[in-house]
């Protein structure tokens, strides 16, 4: 059964002992891990990341923030994985995400959670006591309303904390049966402490919200005259809460009863000490998790009409409701003094609190609502959106119904995952598992094995190898490498991607060695690339030593030195590491590519969609070669990654191969109209240099076998031979390219 995947994005992370919503959001994420989903958390501010980390981790959470990346991080984690609902938190947070998210991950489903309706707090704020005139909600009132109205239109689904607020939404935007009620909860027990032993009373808020602290002043200005002092003195009000600052303790500064606490780690044992919960609060929306912690723990309350909005509570039954300051006060007197009135309170209110307000019910109704949102809708291209977030002719395709999958390892998160596409080389896939199962970075990496309609061992091969590491075997019909490699992507759940060779074998550090480089270079254009040889068991013969170490046909590394950086020309497959949202955001690799270039052309399509992202506008064509060469790819060179090639090559074979490469190639510029393109590919005036090559190939093939057969039998002089035989290397691999190239264009004229 497939995992699902929630990716949840807000202000705060979520955490259980800062303010009200994080402490909803935390429970979400609860409800869904209990119910096997993986999550990911994404916060705007880093604070309480470091208090809080630990609790998610816990729970196999991954999480980020940061104030100036949020943005970024948010698009990040949506292009590390599949998700299959994103709940976004407060619909201002939630509006430029909405884009980002449709974007990147259309096939996830968007959730705006609206907490509570700003714009309706926003109007209590301005128009409560004013005075009556026309021109009090302003243009700009009205340009935020429409946005948050227009953000729960866009969504998939809206979570509402009340009936009364998810009815207005749903009027709103003229779709009632996307709108769903998911309650804030507590499922706290009753307090054993009775009437005679408690005393005090208490207010809890985050004084970040002006709200709590209009409360407050409220309360110690007009309602605490109304006092008897000797009551006042016989029960202190203890006021807790974050963010609690100088201004905040000035306005009870001449109320030695009122006792300022500041955050608090749990708010629970002073609901079950004080005698009365105080929700003095005049204007806001939504509801007031206060009054469900003090009813749950068995406290009487006295709160105003908007501190019990949205609660089924009943004036004198379950809780005193008073909006008038003397009124208030007197409430307070009598539940300070009234044993009977206290315990009928304090009973009805727990079990009224309890029907819609529990664990049990903010969860089933949660579940509820994500089933409710249906399929992703569609959404028009936005003009406001900055950058394009990938190239619209190359979407990212992966994995298709036909494919296959088998997991191994369970779902514990990984750094990076190891891609490895083959097609009918088990044996040799055996020792590259071997290598890979033997790495010193243990736990932190699976691997993906994509089997390209394969029909040897490769499967038992793989069934074997999961075993001793976490493998992710997926069977697709033959397609190529470019398909495959997808897949492999698409299959991966690590944020960082190791592409590797199935006739390759790793040292034991190789992974540990990208693992410590990326963590270098954090930067999302930044690849890596690792050292790659012939391994020792070889016998290396000419031609090999050849392509590798003099004419660098296979690879460049005698010109690279160590921990420099290279451009996207360096990209090469089966031996890099890159970031996963990178690749998926410039579409992956394109399906046309069943053999090489589709690493190159790859990082040169990033390297386009970088500098259409990342160029100032307005600009005249942000994918002109000059944006290329100033915003691109970027790839360090570590030779300390190693791996080994333990096949052997002949001449005939890397013949056929410069064949299929210049087919390759060939592709590679048609689509683009760019010189750089055509230059890196050898596609200029191609027909021209195969005409003045092609009658020479056959005789200069002959004695290139001629010689290399002289090396074999140590015949003349071995110098003399080598000086003849690598220029004849250089000119028949070149014709074999430029033949690959005329035969993928299409030109007569192409055979030898």
């Amino acid at each position: 059964m497939k995992t699902k995947r929630a990716l949840i994005c807000s202000h705060y992370m979520p955490q259980p002992d800062v303010d009200s919503y994080s402490r909803r959001l935390f429970h979400f994420v609860g409800f869904l891990r209990e119910a096997g989903w993986e999550v990911a958390c994404v916060a705007r501010s880093p604070k309480g990341v470091e208090q809080c980390s630990h609790l998610l981790a816990d729970q196999g959470v991954t999480v980020a923030a940061g104030f100036a990346e949020h943005e970024e991080n948010v698009r990040l984690a949506a292009t590390s994985a599949r998700y299959d609902i994103a709940i976004l938190g407060f619909w201002n947070f939630a509006e430029p995400l909405i884009r980002i998210l449709r974007a990147v991950s259309p096939v996830t489903r968007l959730i705006v959670d609206s907490g509570d309706l700003h714009f309706l707090r926003t109007a209590r704020r301005i128009l409560r006591d004013a005075p009556a005139r026309l021109d009090l909600l302003d243009a700009e009132f009205a340009n935020e309303t429409a946005r948050e109205i227009g953000v729960y239109a866009a969504a998939d689904a809206v979570l509402a904390v009340s009936h009364k607020e998810r009815d207005l939404i749903g009027d709103l935007i003229a779709a009632p049966h996307r709108v769903h009620v998911v309650p804030d909860c507590e499922d706290l027990a009753a307090s054993s402490v009775p009437f005679a032993e408690r005393r005090g009373m208490f207010f809890v808020g985050n004084f970040e919200h002006s709200p709590n602290v209009e409360a407050v002043r409220f309360l110690c200005d007009e309602v605490l005259p109304h006092i008897d002092p000797k009551l006042l003195a016989a029960h202190p009000i203890y006021i807790a809460g974050s963010n609690l600052t100088d201004e905040v303790r000035a306005i009870a500064a001449c109320w030695p009863t009122v006792r300022m606490l500041g955050w608090v780690p749990s708010v629970v044992p002073y609901f079950e000490q004080v005698r009365v919960s105080l929700l003095p609060v005049l204007h806001g929306a939504g509801t007031k998790r206060k009054l469900i912690q003090a009813l749950s723990t068995g406290t009487p309350t006295v709160s105003t009409s908007i501190g019990a909005e949205g609660f089924d509570v009943r004036d004198e039954e379950d809780a005193l409701v008073a909006d008038d300051p003397f009124r208030f006060a007197v409430g307070i007197a009598r539940l300070l003094t009234d044993v009977a009135l206290w315990n009928r309170l304090a009973a009805q209110g727990r079990d009224r609190i309890q029907r819609e307000h529990s664990a049990s019910v903010a969860r089933e109704r949660l579940f509820a609502a994500i089933a409710a949102a249906g399929r992703p809708r569609a959404v028009a291209r936005d003009s406001r959106v900055a950058v394009s977030i990938t190239d619209p002719t190359i979407p990212f395709v992966g994995l298709s119904p036909e494919c296959g999958i088998r997991r191994s390892g369970g779902l514990a998160p990984r750094e990076i995952s190891v891609v490895i596409p083959t097609r009918n080389r088990a044996a040799l896939l055996d020792e590259s598992l071997a290598s890979l199962a033997a790495q010193t970075a243990s736990g932190r990496f699976e691997v993906i094995v994509v089997s390209d309609g394969s029909t040897d061992d490769t499967s038992a091969i793989c069934d074997r190898w999961a075993e001793h590491m976490p493998l992710v075997l997926v069977e697709s019909p033959t397609a190529g490498i470019s398909v495959a490699k997808n897949i492999g992507v698409d299959a991966a759940s690590a944020p960082l991607l190791l592409f590797f060779d199935d006739d390759d074998v790793a040292d034991p550090d190789l992974v540990t060695r990208h693992l410590e480089m990326h963590r270098l270079y954090p930067l999302e254009h930044v690849a890596v690339l690792g050292y790659t040889d012939w391994s020792p068991r070889l016998e290396v013969t000419e031609v090999m030593r050849f392509v590798t170490e003099v004419g660098c046909y296979l690879f460049g590394y005698p010109h690279l030195r160590h921990g420099q950086t290279y451009d996207y020309r360096f990209f090469w497959g089966g031996r890099s590491s890159c970031k996963r949202s990178l690749l998926v955001r410039a579409g992956g690799f394109r399906p046309e590519f069943t053999f090489g270039s589709e690493d190159i052309e790859a990082g040169f399509r990033i390297c386009r969609m970088l500098g259409r992202e990342r160029q100032p506008r307005p600009a005249a064509d942000p994918a002109t070669p000059a944006a290329v060469e100033r915003v691109g790819m970027v790839v360090v060179y570590d030779s300390l990654a190693r791996q080994h090639v333990i096949r052997p090559l002949t001449y005939d074979e890397f013949c056929q191969r410069c064949e299929r490469q210049g087919r390759s190639q060939w592709q590679f510029a048609s689509f683009y109209d760019d010189p750089r393109a055509a230059e890196w590919c050898g596609t200029v005036d191609a027909r021209r240099r195969w005409g003045e090559v092609r009658d020479r190939l056959p005789a200069q093939v002959a004695r290139v076998r001629e010689l290399e057969a002289g090396l074999e039998q140590a015949v003349g002089e071995h110098d003399a031979l080598i000086t003849e035989l690598h220029p004849l290397y250089y000119a028949t691999f070149d014709a074999f390219k430029l033949k690959g190239i005329i035969e993928a264009a299409g030109i007569q004229g192409a055979a030898t």
